[in-house]
């Protein structure tokens, strides 16, 4: 008996997470040997590092947009206060 990673990587996008818990209840409910108990874990290990890669690349790309959207917060409040310390300068100068 193997754990087919395809069908519940499948099941995982599809937001079908019941189905998913079955699946895997399901292997451990099985009479396997200690060779198939070996090779079913190794494959929900690997189930297990491919969603938290891809969880991971999801909160990298929210992450860098975050940076990114702070970067030009940063250089508008920049600018501004340019603009208020420039209008300062004239003000005096005017004087």
């Amino acid at each position: 008996m193997t754990f087919n990673t395809e069908k519940f990587e499948a099941l995982l996008e599809a937001k079908k997470i019941d189905e998913a818990k079955a699946m895997i209840a399901e292997m451990f409910a099985a009479d396997l040997s200690e060779a198939e108990q070996g090779a079913v874990y190794t494959q929900l290990a690997v189930a297990k590092l491919k969603l938290d890669n891809a969880i991971n690349r999801r909160y990298k790309a929210v992450l860098e947009n975050v940076v990114e959207g702070l970067r030009e917060l940063k250089k508008a409040s920049t600018e501004a206060d340019d603009k208020i310390n420039l209008m300062g300068v004239r003000g005096k100068l005017a004087k």
